[in-house]
């Protein structure tokens, strides 16, 4: 018994300078990840965007093409634009206060719509937002369009069926008050709001800063705008600056600044995500999914429900009748397109209105893959109807048919597509010549310019992507012959024709849904223009710490909304160390810690000691008396992660050097101490017992 209570003697001890080294050991506090930042630290300064190109306009009327518009959809606004986060992707005001008015049709066809402007609203260069800068930017363009320099004239013009004219949209822009714009259009027009949403629509300021007769110019120019970044420099192949603008109407962004970093080349793009040095990657690749889906990388990919991006087969409607058409659509592996071509990163495109458009409907009859159906259409047309449905080798080694498929070798998908119909179509007697053609020998022959024709072209895979939301944007500008049309198929229905100018010309929403209806259900299970074929699904990653970033059907980027969410504490730049001090004379402390958001500093003896939350310098508050002193030092950051250190300041009344050991406060010693005393009194005791006995 003597030595086993002799042995609680030093495990007494050990216990207690367990705890005592528990109390002066770092504390990291991790915060919850689904605790709210902190909202008196800012985040953090910086966000990195890897992009395969710089702009090659900045002016909004001289442009038309994503890298162009991922940099002014950052800097400058329109009246309209959307609600990026929603998966329609619905029209909202911008700088309008709410929806615009539609007056009455005058005796000459022109009719107003009406806005009122938001109010207190600034630009980057401190000029107010009012009516004479909206009617400044629309006179502009209509003196651009006079000039023919607008990149995108075609959106601001429409072909009038009556009078065969080519018109202007707006035949003049007025100002009712401060406030208050009037449009005068020359017609009723359905998707005029949707043009207000153009980046060629965006308000710019009108006392000077911009050129009225020519673009702004790329290197040298400076575009002004409302948004919510001031764009500060381009260097061509290198990167594109902006500033956080700090009178951003809804507030600053919740970084100070956002560059987008240019890697042209692919694989050093997407890996430049994997090595950290870039924040989100727009452009990604396939070949990079794996590893930006791993948990392991701390990434996220990520890509929007619906896109207005498509591809499809186009066929020649002039040199392909409809039946085979319909025989061609009903023959075609839809599903290993997209699992085994696009590697299931995409959807089938059943409407020539893809999803999440206004007025998309995929509930009509779009064919799918059925050789049998292909094959009785054949039949129906005097084509193999000696041969059983069955017989595969019947109908594949026949040739009833033969057809050119045009595809230009750049692009890989396209090139895919050949193997795809040779062996689809062989099943329903169908030959198909590969036609290999320069990307440039496509577009030429597909536009019609001289020596070129669409008539050189049978059938070819292409893609779409509009310029804003509204269906007239996919069936006017491919299945018309007279408004601005790229009907590069050569659709030439009179009933889809009649349909799509009522559309066009009408502002009533619900008559324009049913007119809509119609012509979708007439191309899909009547017509058969193309094969529908899928909706890409283009996959934005980035840090898993990133969030905000609105991945949207429009396939626009928007870094405002965007934010960082830290889970780790901050870290010391150098150990805390304990402090020796002068009686009399003043405390100086320098401490430092890192983290990817700003920090604030604080101490637990505000009456003795003062700390600056932002350099984290320690000094004294008072005369500090002769003495030990223990501070907790705390640094947090934004997201209320927190580290902090205990350190003794020793007050001496003269210079003496600093004991190697750490020395505790006197309470805790003094319970060293009593501790020490009792287990002695208990050994004592016992000796005594034992001698006694």
């Amino acid at each position: 018994m003597k030595s086993k209570k002799i042995l609680l003697i030093p495990f007494f001890i050990l216990i207690t300078m367990g705890s005592v080294a528990f109390l002066i050991t770092d504390n990291n506090y991790r915060a919850n990840k689904f605790d709210s930042p902190s909202t008196s630290i800012t985040p953090p300064r910086v966000l990195y965007v890897g992009v395969a190109g710089g702009p090659l306009h900045i002016d909004p009327i001289d442009a038309w093409d994503p890298n162009s518009f991922n940099v002014i959809d950052q800097v400058a606004e329109g009246l309209f634009g959307y609600n990026l986060s929603h998966t329609e992707v619905p029209i909202i005001p911008v700088l309008a206060e709410d929806f615009g008015a539609w007056g009455t049709v005058d005796a000459e066809g022109h009719i107003n719509y009406t806005v009122d402007i938001k109010d207190g609203v600034t630009f980057h260069d401190g000029s107010t937002l009012n009516a004479t800068d909206v009617k400044w930017t629309f006179d502009r363009i209509e003196n651009m369009l006079n000039l023919d320099l607008v990149e995108a004239g075609e959106l601001y013009q429409y072909h009038d069926p009556e009078e065969n004219l080519t018109k202007n949209v707006i035949n003049t822009t007025y100002i009712i008050d401060n406030n208050t714009i009037a449009f005068e259009l020359n017609s009723k027009y359905g998707p005029f709001e949707p043009l207000l949403t153009f980046q060629g629509s965006y308000i710019l300021p009108s006392e000077g800063q911009i050129p009225f007769d020519n673009y702004i110019e790329l290197n040298t120019g400076d575009l002004i705008g409302t948004g919510p970044f001031d764009y500060i420099s381009y260097e061509s192949g290198a990167e594109v600056k902006f500033e956080s603008f700090d009178n951003y109407r809804n507030g600053a962004a919740h970084f100070d600044k956002l560059i987008y970093k240019i890697i042209q080349e692919n694989n050093a793009r997407n890996q430049a995500l994997l090595d950290g040095e870039v924040h989100i990657v727009l452009d990604t690749h396939e070949d990079f999914y794996d590893e930006f889906n791993s948990s392991i990388n701390n990434l996220e990919l990520k890509a929007p429900e619906n896109s207005f991006d498509t591809d499809y087969l186009c066929m020649n409607n002039v040199l392909i009748n409809k039946t085979v058409r319909k025989a061609i659509s009903y023959a075609i592996d839809y599903d290993y397109i997209i699992n085994e071509m696009y590697n299931g990163y995409a959807k089938r495109l059943k409407s020539p209105i893809p999803s999440g458009t206004r007025y998309s409907n995929n509930s009509f009859n779009v064919p799918i893959l059925n050789t049998t159906k292909a094959r009785i259409i054949m039949q129906d047309m005097g084509y193999g109807t000696s041969f059983s449905l069955d017989d595969d080798n019947a109908w594949e080694t026949a040739t009833f048919l033969s057809y050119k498929y045009t595809y230009n070798t750049e692009n890989e998908i396209r090139e895919s597509i050949l193997g795809l119909l040779q062996d689809n179509l062989s099943g329903i007697g169908i030959d198909i010549i590969a036609d290999e053609v320069t990307y440039y020998e496509l577009i030429v022959n597909l536009l019609g310019y001289p020596g070129y024709s669409r008539d050189n072209l049978n059938l070819w895979w292409y893609g779409f992507e509009p310029s804003y939301n509204d269906p007239s944007e996919h069936i006017n500008n491919h299945f018309t012959n007279r408004t601005k049309a790229i009907n590069t198929a050569q659709v030439n229905d009179s009933q889809v024709q009649l349909w799509m100018e009522e559309a066009l010309f009408e502002i009533d929403e619900n008559v324009r849904e049913r007119l809509y209806d119609k012509i979708q259900k007439r191309l899909v299970e009547e017509i058969f223009p193309w094969a529908w074929g899928i909706e890409n699904r283009f996959h934005i990653a980035y840090v898993e710490n990133l969030k905000g970033y609105p991945t949207n059907s429009m396939l626009k980027s928007y870094f405002y909304p965007c934010y960082f969410i830290d889970y780790d504490s901050p870290t010391w730049q150098e150990p805390l160390t304990n402090q020796n001090v002068i009686y009399d004379k003043d405390f100086f402390y320098d401490v430092n810690a890192s983290d990817i958001s700003t920090v604030a500093y604080s101490i637990n003896d505000s009456v003795n000691f003062f700390i600056d939350s932002e350099t984290g310098i320690l000094k004294n508050n008072t005369i500090l008396s002769i003495g030990d002193y223990w501070l907790n030092i705390t640094v947090e950051d934004a997201y209320g992660n927190r580290n902090n250190e205990i350190i003794k300041v020793m007050v001496k009344d003269s210079d003496s050097p600093t004991d190697a050991i750490i020395s505790y406060p006197a309470g805790i010693i003094i319970s060293i101490a009593l501790i020490a005393t009792i287990g002695l009194v208990i050994i004592v005791r016992n000796h005594i017992n034992l001698k006694q006995n």
